[in-house]
């Protein structure tokens, strides 16, 4: 018998204030236009990452941090954070790309979550999440015990959290922009816990 012993978490909701998308991308492009925002090699997208700590404090995103608080409490509780009262957000910044822009596989260290709301964007992009690399040889066919990588359809509305531990990233991108909020998100004085399964 089968099974997945260390299964990768990523929460996908769809339909997530599709009123609001629209104002959401006025608002986002007017504070761009105001503080600026900055690339390198592996952020190859116009981010205020390292401008802004905080996009809310200056977009009126009306509806959207509590939407992802909501989802982020579940989240957490589904995947055994139980205590959620002292979640709050660490960071939050827009990224505006263009066709071809990338960005490098990458991990959020110093989070415990993160992700990502997608205000504009084409259907064809997809963000990427990569396993830890393997040693093995290639298996002739890679399926759920094996792949090495999983990819989601980048879709206006939708909100993708994930571990902040998953490497993840996107190829060259087909659309001509892409508006997204990304996040990291963590729990005030998380205890270190024992993390050892027991299988029987």
């Amino acid at each position: 018998m089968l099974f997945a012993c260390f299964p990768q978490p990523i929460l996908v909701e769809s339909n997530i204030l599709n009123e609001n998308l629209e104002q959401y991308e006025t608002e986002i492009k007017k504070v761009v236009s105001q503080i600026g925002s900055m690339r390198n090699s592996s952020l190859n997208v116009e981010s205020t990452h390292k401008v802004a700590n905080n996009i809310f404090d200056l977009a009126t995103l009306k509806g959207l941090p509590e939407a992802i608080f909501f989802h982020a409490r579940n989240f957490l509780h589904d995947i055994g954070y139980t205590n959620t009262d002292s979640l709050y957000f660490d960071n939050v910044w827009a990224n505006i790309s263009c066709k071809g822009d990338y960005l490098f596989p990458h991990v959020h260290g110093g989070a415990l979550i993160s992700g990502v709301y997608y205000v504009k964007c084409d259907i064809r992009d997809k963000i990427k999440f990569f396993n830890t690399p393997s040693m093995l040889p290639e298996p002739v066919e890679y399926n759920q015990y094996n792949a090495q990588s999983g990819e989601h359809s980048c879709i206006p509305g939708s909100l993708i959290m994930f571990t902040s531990d998953l490497q993840h990233g996107t190829e060259k991108q087909i659309g001509e922009e892409k508006i997204v909020i990304s996040f990291n998100m963590n729990l005030r004085d998380l205890k270190p816990s024992p993390n050892t399964m027991m299988i029987s």
